[in-house]
This record gives structure tokens, sequence and C-alpha cells, in this order.
């Protein structure tokens, strides 16, 4: 029977805590009722999580809808001076193009190019990691380092965890850079893409974080879907040239 008191006990577990009992099966300290209790709670937090994101979201495109009526508004007052102020109409017309220029090379510097190298670091380190040294045959990045650390302890694999720890740090830094560019994003292949990949960002970060407790434990490893969406980086570059192409 599930009581109120084991009831407060298993809603005090984090997101981690509940993952790591769900995957111990029937070795969890709680039994089936209790269990089925467990994944509820875990369902209803990554629903709360993910409501918040998209009201997140929503207030970023505010944001970005705030900022067009800005230009549209100076757009306006561009022209009324245009048509009563006479000769002072091209400095004018000049500082407008020039503000729309400096909002673009922002864009570019603070999110997209900062993107682009945390992916290429990612880019060498997984390269790194599909050696013979690291990679076990027929096993991905994260199960080869459980099958080591089980067959020869933690201590002798540190390196390996430091570059995949770094994995996942960088993934993490991409993620923050599209929420703040989320409201600016141009185009549909960028959005449909960026989704992807904080999906798989997400998944690899929650995946990393519940392997020790997995090797600990000797539970099942949760598998590894959604993959890395190959052409994310292409389509972050393509965003980035939709910017150069524009002609102040």
């Amino acid at each position: 029977m599930l009581t109120d008191e084991l009831r407060q006990k298993i809603d005090r577990l984090t997101k981690d805590e509940l993952r790591y009992e769900i995957n111990l099966g029937p070795k969890s300290r709680f039994n089936e009722e209790s269990l089925a209790y467990v994944k509820t709670r875990l369902q209803n937090l990554e629903e709360f999580e993910d409501l918040t994101e998209r009201k997140e979201d929503t207030a970023e495109r505010r944001r970005a809808s705030k900022i067009s009526t800005f230009f549209a508004v100076l757009s306006l007052i561009f022209a009324v001076s245009t048509m009563v102020g006479g000769g002072g109409w091209y400095q004018q017309y000049q500082a407008h193009q020039d503000a729309i220029k400096k909002e673009n090379e922002r864009r570019v510097a603070d999110f997209l190019k900062p993107m682009l190298t945390y992916l290429d670091d990612n880019k060498a380190i997984y390269d790194q990691l599909q050696q013979p040294r690291y990679k076990e045959t027929g096993w991905g990045i994260l199960e080869s380092y459980l099958i080591k650390i089980r067959r020869d302890g933690v201590d002798k694999h540190a390196l390996m965890k430091g570059r995949i720890d770094s994995l996942v740090e960088n993934n993490s830094a991409v993620i923050a850079l599209l929420r703040q560019y989320e409201g600016y994003t141009r185009s549909p292949d960028l959005s449909r893409t960026a989704k992807a990949f904080r999906n798989h960002a997400i998944r690899y970060r929650d995946r990393w974080r519940s392997l020790l407790q997995v090797y600990e434990s000797q539970a099942e490893f949760p598998t590894a879907a959604p993959s890395f969406p190959k052409e994310f980086p292409r389509a972050i570059k393509d965003e980035i040239n939709s910017y150069e192409g524009d002609t102040p």
C-alpha cells in the first residue's frame, strides 16, 4: 500500500534518482505499487519541465516581436523625417542601416559562431573517442566507458571520463545559446535541427549522469536514442550566411 509518508518520500526524489529506481526494476527499494508511482512522478516532472521550456520560448518570441516592432517604428520615423527634413535624410538613412548591420553582427558573434565553436570542439573529442583505445567494438561511447570501468575500474579511465564530461558541457552551452537566439531564428531548417539537437543533448546528459549509478547497481543502461542531427552544423552556417547576404 502506498502510504502518504512513502508518497512524500518519492516526491522529494530528483529526476535522476527517479530514473535510477526505475532502471533498477525489481531490485528497486520500492515495491511494485510504489514503483508505479515513481514512474508517474517522473512523467509529471518531465511534463512540467517541458511546459516551462515552452513558456520560455513564448517569452523569447514576444521579445523578438517587440524588437521587430521597434525597427518598424524606426523605419517609419525615418520615412517621415525624410519627407520633412530635407538635406539630412541621407545621414538618417545611413544611421538606420548601420544600426541593422550592427545588430546582425551581434547575433552572429554572440550566438551563432560560438555554437559552431562548441560543436567543432565536440567533433574533435568525438573523433578521439572513436579510437580503439576508447571504443569497444559494436558499442557507443557511453556504453564503451561503462564496459571499461566494469572491467578495469573507474580510476583507470579518468581521461575518457574527462572527455565525455567536455562533450556534455559543450552540449549544454549550445542549448543555452539556442534559447537566447530562439526569437531571432530565420530558417525553418535551424528551428527543426535545433529541436532535434536539444532532444539529443538532454538525453545524452541524463544518460551520462546516471551511468555511475548504473555501474554501482549493475542495472541496465538506458538506450541511446535520439541521435545527433548531422545537418545541425550546416543549418547554423546557413543562418550565418543569411546575415552576411543582407544588403545594408
